[in-house]
């Protein structure tokens, strides 16, 4: 399921900035939040994207999750509506 309002991003080699128009805010992103948020952007399962990023790094996978957990939290407290696909069990 996507994001219920769309952002607008605009991403590069260094991160991305997310445009709030609705809460007037501009965040920006390191390398590795950016891809997270682009992934879940595109409805691509959290714990795929946790997996993916621990293959690619060589970090746990529970690092990763707890990481992500924060940066998803981080951009909830900030206004952004935020819904996240989960791999069926």
């Amino acid at each position: 399921m996507q994001n219920h309002r769309p952002y607008p991003t605009v991403a590069n080699s260094d991160g991305a900035v997310i445009l709030d128009a609705h809460g007037g805010h501009l965040i920006t992103l390191n390398q590795t939040a950016a891809r997270i948020w682009q992934a879940i952007q595109r409805g691509q399962p959290t714990e795929e994207i946790a997996s993916q990023l621990a293959e690619e790094t060589g970090m746990p996978v529970h690092a990763i999750e707890d990481d992500m957990r924060q940066l998803l939290a981080d951009l909830k407290a900030l206004g952004l509506s935020i819904q996240t696909e989960h791999k069926e069990q």
